[in-house]
């Protein structure tokens, strides 16, 4: 879309040179019945320059992109190949320092619920304490209450 309003723009330019477009601010606020109107009437508001820059620059990316990739890739690897046993290495430490990191979690979760069942036994313990010195609500006498009578 934007090589044709390339083109357009360069042939009304070259051809055109006498008849200056002009750029009134009712075309800009004119109503268009279709998208299509509406798309072409944007476009044609650019400038040559910028249509033919971004032309340019969307052919040179499509072209350098992919091989600046691959040219990333290759050196990569042979970077790895060549220095395996220092990428190994960090590998190495990195993993471990992630082991450690869980087993100090767990040493802290363990330590938590240890500090947390400490707490409830103390809780408990100061809840029977408490009631302790209140009289039982039932009493069962064994000797009262059992069925076999000698």
């Amino acid at each position: 879309m934007l090589l044709f309003a390339f083109f357009v723009r360069t042939y009304q330019s070259l051809f055109y040179k006498e008849e200056k477009m002009s750029h009134d601010p009712d075309l800009k606020e004119k109503e268009y019945e279709y998208r299509f109107e509406k798309i072409i009437a944007a476009i044609s508001r650019f400038n040559i320059f910028a249509i033919g820059f971004l032309i340019f620059l969307a052919v040179f990316l499509y072209w350098v992109i992919p091989d600046l990739i691959v040219y990333l890739g290759r050196v990569g690897t042979e970077t790895m190949t060549r220095y395996k046993w220092i990428f190994l290495s960090a590998a190495v430490i990195f993993l471990g320092l992630i082991v450690w990191m869980i087993y100090l979690r767990y040493l802290l979760a363990k330590k938590t619920i240890d500090s947390h069942m400490e707490i409830k036994k103390y809780r408990m313990q100061l809840e029977y304490d408490k009631t302790d010195h209140i009289p039982p609500q039932l009493e069962y006498d064994p000797e009262e209450n059992s069925d076999a009578k000698v």
